[in-house]
């Protein structure tokens, strides 16, 4: 029980919660708007997941049935609400947002239209050529910009590819010695004497060597999350500039294998913008297949 003698606060089903994905989601840029969000964990999760301000975001629907999402771990979270302000002070404030939401946006949100705007206006030689000059310099830094975030894009769609490769082979390697213990584990059961001790030796040492390797995938799934989360947030075009000179590139330098890899992890790319908030476990299915 928690320290007022309440059970199943957190870790028996996830909560739903009325409030929706929301811009300041931990961990992420950025939420996805209109979806689900739960709290608390539940039993599908390791024990360091579980707690009561634990986060987790899903899609309304499934983007592989289109079906309204659903799960055997999800629950529901009651909550007591009190009024927090006054009948008319909620209807200005909530006026004061429909009226900014209706606000036109003029051109001053873009630097570049509300330049040349200016540009037009003006009659004066000398400052019009100041303006000309102004806009130049801003075309120059807009394009260095791009430019940064092409190169930006392709430095992490490369840590991403090795990131595929380096989650492929540690998971060959991990399925591999969970074989090798269950057969010692076999055998270690019908040895005796020097023989059972070697035997012993050999699985502790496998143990080791696997908690090493989880520890290590876990890291490298981290960073995949992050590659794949970066990359979510530029825009489609600059990131498809980015892959296509990036497969330019490493099939000049004939690197086959990494160029293999970036290949799957752009294919990974897309399963995850449908799918931003996967689990651990779908994640890694999705790096290894």
């Amino acid at each position: 029980p928690n320290p007022i003698g309440l059970y199943d606060i957190y870790g028996n089903a996830e909560e739903l919660m009325l409030e929706p994905f929301r811009l300041n989601a931990i961990g992420r840029s950025h939420g996805q708007p209109g979806g689900l969000v739960t709290r608390g964990g539940s039993v599908d999760l390791e024990e360091a997941q579980i707690y009561t301000a634990k986060r987790s975001e899903y899609p309304m629907f499934s983007p592989y049935t289109g079906e309204a999402l659903a799960s055997e771990f999800f629950g529901v979270r009651f909550v007591l609400s009190g009024i927090v302000v006054s009948e008319d002070r909620f209807s200005k404030i909530r006026d004061g947002w429909i009226a900014e939401a209706k606000r036109p946006i003029g051109t001053g949100a873009d630097p570049y239209a509300a330049l040349a705007e200016l540009l037009e206006q003006e009659a004066d030689p000398r400052r019009r050529d100041a303006l000309i000059g102004l806009q130049h310099e801003f075309l120059v830094v807009r394009e260095e910009a791009a430019s940064s975030l092409i190169q930006s894009a392709k430095s992490t769609l490369q840590s991403g590819a090795a990131f595929v490769q380096t989650l492929s082979e540690d998971t060959r390697m991990i399925d591999q010695l969970q074989r090798d213990s269950l057969a010692l584990r076999d055998r270690v059961r019908i040895s005796v004497g020097e023989e059972r001790a070697r035997l012993l030796e050999i699985f502790r040492q496998n143990v080791e060597r696997l908690q090493a390797l989880r520890a290590g995938r876990d890291t490298y799934l981290s960073s995949y999350r992050s590659a794949l989360g970066a990359l979510s947030d530029i825009d489609g075009r600059q990131r498809q500039d980015a892959y296509a000179g990036l497969v330019q590139e490493l099939e000049f330098r004939g690197q086959t294998r990494l160029l293999e890899m970036l290949e799957r992890f752009w294919k990974d790319l897309a399963i995850y913008s449908a799918e931003p908030d996967m689990d651990e476990a779908m994640l890694l299915q999705t790096a290894i297949e």
